[in-house]
């Protein structure tokens, strides 16, 4: 997790010089000979240094990691370590732009070099931290060479934001991927067109994913220190409501642009593709589709039924998760919108749940909870005693494994039996005596991957049936 800075910025500009040295020596470590040694040098740009050199002992000694320096070092913090009101008494911010214009008599060589082979405006104290050894964790220059579209705003030099480097995306980027395709929105600056940051609105049981995975994505993946706040969602209607829900908001022109000029997520989120064609390996395919299951899929329990849902107004999107879902081996069934409603639905039946839990591919906790219940219950079913000479009762495995996929059950053997569990939602397990009596071949033919049809397993039921029984207890 990257390190916040150990001073307010805010706080720094509104401190006056006697309560803003006080301020500095408590969360940063420095003594009042530290400051006193700083502000004896007669040029602006000597003091920036010796301040710099200081500052890095001193956070190194206090614990900081090497690779949370670079938080700390900021044009807001260097200036409040220089200033004695020498230069410009009572006015601290003017004093921010005397040492900007140090820094840039400086270092504009370098950042003219580097605007020349990098095609990027690196910022001025991005020279000094090279210079004084304080490692930064963004890799936006090296980024620039590889998306090239991507811009890059000071917040982001400032917050030391990461790209990933490749196309070849791994499983956790891919997932943040397919988060971003399915819920973020890019958003423009207040004054400009420009596409400068992302919201990612969730659902209302989305808090604890969003708080507990999401966030931590964000910050591992971009170096970005986002936090989760409280939404409002509205319903309209003659009963209309609001409930909270909950949001990831940041500003990161990098990430936004990489987002739109790369991958093709459009500003208003309308016709998104997805980048299908660039997910080439069955890692990032997965990952991204785990991505979009736990922002976007909706578990509905009813009575008789369970499905997952993800709904949009934007048919193309949904008809590229589906297209995504077949190459996995999942096929949902997509419905048209109702009277004049205009949403599109993607349905993914109760089997299919079950089959993507156990797949291990719903990572969203609330998903997980609605899901497990629909599993299919195990009992064990002893074979019961025979002569050894006569013929047994028993069921072959191929015979199990017929009746298990008739009714969606779980089979599995064991050396005091077999293990077969139907799924039922109340949890009711039975034998396969109480079985027969439940309504075993009441249920509509069907083919298996043998191709065996109900009837067939039905009179085969009747052959071989153990004798009578009461159901088993639950292991």
């Amino acid at each position: 997790m990257t390190l916040k800075n150990l001073v307010e910025q805010k706080m720094l500009v509104k401190l006056g010089t006697g309560g803003r040295d006080p301020y500095l020596m408590q969360n940063l470590g420095v003594s009042d000979a530290d400051l006193t040694t700083i502000r004896s040098h007669e040029r602006v740009i000597d003091r920036v240094f010796s301040a710099t050199e200081i500052l890095r002992e001193r956070l190194i000694g206090k614990g900081v990691k090497e690779d949370d320096l670079s938080a700390q070092f900021t044009y807001t913090t260097l200036t409040a370590l220089i200033d004695d009101g020498k230069y410009s008494p009572g006015n601290f911010k003017q004093l921010c732009i005397v040492v900007t214009r140090a820094l840039r008599r400086e270092y504009e060589g370098k950042r003219l070099k580097a605007l020349r082979s990098t095609h990027l405006d690196i910022p001025y104290i991005n020279f000094l931290r090279e210079d004084f050894r304080i490692s930064q964790k963004g890799n936006l220059v090296d980024a620039k060479r590889r998306w090239p579209k991507i811009k890059v705003s000071n917040y982001d030099w400032a917050k030391d934001t990461r790209l990933p480097l490749e196309y070849e995306l791994g499983g956790l980027e891919s997932t943040l991927l397919g988060v971003y395709f399915a819920r973020a929105r890019l958003t423009r600056g207040s004054h400009s067109k420009a596409i400068t940051g992302i919201e990612i609105w969730g659902k209302s049981n989305d808090f604890e994913f969003y708080r507990n995975q999401l966030s931590g994505l964000i910050r591992k993946i971009h170096n970005q220190d986002v936090e989760v706040v409280d939404g409002k969602d509205k319903v309209r209607g003659p009963k209309s409501f609001s409930y909270n829900i909950p949001a990831i908001i940041f500003s990161s022109q990098a990430i936004a642009t990489w987002l739109n000029g790369h991958w093709g997520l459009p500003y208003k989120r309308k016709n998104v593709k997805l980048p299908l064609d660039e997910l080439s390996t069955d890692d990032q395919k997965i990952g991204f589709f785990k991505g979009i299951l736990a922002a976007d899929g909706r578990p509905h329990v009813y009575e008789n039924r369970s499905l997952l849902r993800i709904h949009s107004e934007d048919k193309s999107y949904l008809e590229g998760v589906k297209e995504l879902s077949e190459t996995l081996g999942i096929a949902p069934r997509i419905q048209s919108p109702k009277g004049k409603g205009k949403q599109w639905r993607l349905d993914y039946s109760e089997s299919k749940m079950v089959d993507m839990l156990r797949a291990g591919l719903f990572i969203n906790q609330y998903h997980q909870q609605i899901v497990k219940p629909l599993i299919p219950s195990i009992v064990t079913l002893k074979s019961p005693k025979v002569d050894s000479s006569g013929p047994s009762s028993r069921f072959s495995k191929d015979e199990l494994r017929c009746m298990a996929f008739l009714h969606n059950c779980h089979v599995s053997y064991g050396e005091i039996g077999v293990y077969f569990g139907f799924g039922p939602k109340d949890g009711i397990v039975y034998t396969l005596d109480a079985a027969k009596r439940a309504g075993f071949n009441a249920r509509k033919p069907v083919k298996d991957s043998h191709h065996m049809l109900l009837k067939d397993a039905a009179k085969m039921y009747d052959k071989k049936m153990p004798p009578r029984r009461e159901p088993a207890s639950p292991q």
